[in-house]
């Protein structure tokens, strides 16, 4: 029984890694549309537009999997600093994903996998984005 639990806890892992890899894509992206004029919403384009579209892997649906500026992200949820991203600013975007709450040792399978991912920092200080696309792991 207790490798099952370590199953699903692996599986709950590499899918809040997935989404903060999409994350960083997405704000990525947005960053590289500014050349072109354009004004991306990170938000509805990760969430959908009812923010609820995409579900935190731990808590399941009515958690969204994203969360932006404001709040502490619950266990999985992955917290991005700014959802409208124009050639005005912001300078940089910072990822990060929450740890807090995790039942048993969730939080240190998730911090595990997205340092696995080369985001390190990702459960503590953050990734940072910057205007230019670099990505600061």
């Amino acid at each position: 029984l207790p490798q099952y639990f370590q199953y699903i806890q692996t599986a709950k892992a590499q899918a809040v890694t997935a989404n903060f890899k999409m994350a960083v894509d997405a704000v990525t992206n947005a960053y590289a549309a500014t050349n072109n004029g354009q004004v991306s919403n990170v938000y509805t384009t990760l969430n959908g537009q009812s923010a609820k579209d995409i579900a935190d892997p731990v808590y399941g649906r009515g958690t969204p999997a994203f969360l932006v500026t404001g709040g502490v992200p619950v266990c999985g949820q992955v917290a991005i600093t700014s959802s409208v991203i124009s050639a005005a600013g912001p300078a940089s975007v910072t990822l990060t994903v929450g740890t807090t709450g995790c039942s048993g040792s969730l939080g240190t399978s998730i911090a595990a996998a997205l340092s696995a991912a080369q985001f390190p920092h990702a459960a503590s200080s953050g990734v940072v984005v910057q205007q230019n696309g670099s990505v600061q792991n």
